[in-house]
């Protein structure tokens, strides 16, 4: 499918903004990572100045929930800026693990 002036998140944009959703065929084919990467390059060679950018349903649903564009991300604040990256080395240790 194909909406052109809006977006997953359902606000209104610029004409020249919008989104395809392509489902791709069931059983044997290669990775989506990888079929998604073949895609940008054959776009991006045809339509120079395009700006493209691709994500999986669940993932950009997410990012327009969140406002991130990842689905993750944690966001940590100090009174004290020397202190974050001690903070961020502790936290990055503890969530490795999930």
């Amino acid at each position: 499918s194909r909406r052109t002036g809006t977006g997953l998140g359902g606000g209104l944009g610029e004409p020249n903004h919008g989104d395809f959703f392509v489902k791709l065929k069931s059983g044997q084919r290669q990775p989506v990572d990888l079929v998604m990467d073949q895609v940008r390059t054959h776009v991006e060679h045809e339509v120079p100045g395009l700006h493209i950018e691709m994500a999986q349903l669940m993932e950009d649903l997410i990012g327009d929930l969140t406002a991130v564009p990842q689905p993750v991300e944690i966001k940590i604040f100090s009174a004290n800026p020397k202190n974050l990256s001690d903070i961020a080395k502790k936290i990055a240790a503890r969530i490795s693990k999930i």
